[in-house]
């Protein structure tokens, strides 16, 4: 699973493997799981995120690719610490 979502996530100007954008699917991923968030992460959200991450701020990018069908309770019981992570995540709580 992770060669094949390190391979959505795509590739930098440099060409070189987004692992970034796949270890912050993974991450969202493991956090919905840890709540008992019933949410399906779809590989063309991975897709999408690789392809937009540097066109688009982080914020929106993340809002309109992962959390959109997301409540706001579902949204507000994720975990976070700061890292970045639960900022992109909360802001839309």
């Amino acid at each position: 699973m992770d060669e094949i979502e390190n391979g959505l996530a795509g590739t930098d100007d440099d060409g070189n493997p987004r692992l970034d954008v796949a270890d912050f699917v993974r991450d969202f991923r493991n956090a919905l799981t840890e709540t008992g968030t019933n949410a399906l992460q779809r590989p063309r959200a991975t897709r999408r995120i690789g392809k937009l991450v540097d066109t688009i701020p982080d914020a929106r990018l993340v809002q309109q690719s992962m959390t959109k069908h997301l409540s706001v309770d579902d949204l507000t019981v994720i975990p976070h610490e700061d890292d970045g992570f639960g900022t992109l995540v909360h802001g839309f709580g």
